[in-house]
């Protein structure tokens, strides 16, 4: 048997695809009630499509999951207290990244500016976690609230070697 990948978009229109097909049950279900053929293929549709949706759906939580429980596992590892690792995809934090050893790092709302001291994945997260830990939440301590999750980084088109850290909850 063959193994195939499908994408998070595959997925996506999988799911789309499932959600029209339910609508034109019910429409084709009134429209056509004494026509039990296009209802069974309709059904046979649903019996086919339904397990596979299913078993990927299972398969991208658990992947999902495993993912989560490695950014927990770093953030305990290095001490990490204000952040955690949210960009799907990037899983060995000692690869190298995009952004280059001594990029600036700051945040909406933050007058501090961190630099990355060096040029991997891990490099960028503690940049961050430095961030995090020098900014004012507002209400007595440190970090951004509940926006923890690392989740992008966008250049600053204005400074060269800037860039902004997305930051979700």
């Amino acid at each position: 048997m063959r193994t195939y990948t499908i994408t998070d978009k595959q997925v996506s229109a999988l799911h789309n695809g499932m959600c029209s097909m339910y609508r034109l049950k019910d429409i084709a279900g009134d429209m056509f009630k004494s026509d039990s053929t296009i209802n069974q293929l309709i059904d046979d549709v649903f019996k086919y499509i339904e397990p596979v949706k299913k078993e990927l759906m299972d398969k991208k939580d658990a992947d999902f999951d495993r993912i989560i429980n490695l950014s927990e596992l770093v953030a305990k590892q290095h001490g990490f207290k204000h952040t955690r690792w949210s960009i799907y995809g990037i899983e060995n934090f000692d690869e190298k990244s995009y952004i280059p050893k001594g990029s600036k790092i700051y945040a909406y709302k933050s007058d501090y500016v961190a630099t990355v001291s060096g040029d991997t994945w891990l490099d960028l997260w503690k940049a961050v976690e430095e961030l995090a830990s020098n900014t004012d939440n507002g209400y007595g301590g440190k970090g951004f609230g509940d926006h923890v999750f690392i989740e992008g980084f966008e250049r600053n088109r204005g400074e060269e070697g800037s860039y902004e850290v997305w930051l979700g909850s």
